[in-house]
């Protein structure tokens, strides 16, 4: 049994709960998208049991990093033992906060970042200006916004950006900056 199958297996065992882990292929998805990205820097919000980090910090090139933010300890407790169990735990760095307190200490470019909350445009609002040229935000969930104008709208009436809604689990949106002529 791979560590990915052990940690989606571990993750069904907590119940109901467990249905905030990312989908299989979704995490498969994160991988390849961190291939082609290349990612020095990439960010997490939203760790959970840690299935969508794994993907991504076994995905990360030779020195590459991922924060990852999530104030709840005893789930990401779960995720750091499996980073470690799966060898990358020396890659990743787990903040046991929200993501509005830690992100907007960062002082680094980040080429890469997967949003994984129910209301994701205040994360969104702080990553985008720190967010390298060639970077892309992945964020998920996004056909379960709530609210006047979910954030898909919200996107997609940013002139600044391009983006793309994939069907796929909650609807999965991904966002790159346009490029300046």
């Amino acid at each position: 049994m791979s560590v990915a199958e052990a940690l989606m297996e571990e993750t069904r065992e907590l119940g109901g709960i467990s249905g905030l882990q990312v989908a299989p292929d979704l995490a498969t998805l994160l991988s390849i998208l961190t291939h082609a990205c290349q990612p020095r820097f990439a960010v997490e919000v939203g760790t959970f049991t840690g299935l969508s980090s794994l993907a991504i910090a076994e995905a990360l090139p030779e020195g590459g990093r991922l924060l990852c933010c999530d104030p709840d300890p005893k789930h990401t407790a779960m995720a750091r033992r499996y980073w470690h169990r799966a060898g990358v735990g020396d890659r990743v760095e787990l903040v046991v906060a929200p993501a509005e307190e830690t992100l907007p200490l960062l002082d680094e470019q980040v080429d890469f970042a997967f949003i994984d909350i129910l209301h994701p445009r205040a994360v969104y609002d702080l990553l985008l200006p720190r967010l390298a040229p060639h970077g892309l935000i992945a964020v998920d969930n996004v056909m379960y916004e709530t609210g006047d104008t979910g954030f898909v709208d919200y996107v997609e009436a940013d002139e600044t950006v391009e983006s793309v809604l994939l069907v796929l689990g909650g609807g999965l949106t991904l966002i790159r900056k346009r490029c300046v002529e």
